[in-house]
């Protein structure tokens, strides 16, 4: 990573890992999904890594194309279903 980071590396990946939390959280909030999303908005006010979270990054073996994009987040409630997109 010190190659894609030269300022740091671990300083970037916090800076990758806070990102993924933002898109996660606001996917959550607009989805209206009744999720506690404070550790992820303070991990970002704060500026450090959110406890719980984890994203991996890798290759998907045998695919003709390269591609990138959001897998759905599906959260289950006690009475529904919500998909987010």
């Amino acid at each position: 990573m010190s190659k894609v980071f030269p300022d740091g590396a671990r300083l970037g990946m916090l800076g990758v890992h806070l990102f993924f939390a933002k898109i996660l959280g606001c996917a959550i909030r607009e989805g209206n999904a009744s999720i506690d999303v404070s550790q992820l908005s303070d991990g970002i006010r704060l500026y450090t890594s959110v406890p719980n979270f984890w994203i991996a990054i890798g290759s998907t073996p045998g695919a003709e194309l390269d591609t990138v994009g959001r897998t759905d987040l599906a959260v289950a409630t006690k009475k529904q279903m919500i998909t987010l997109v």
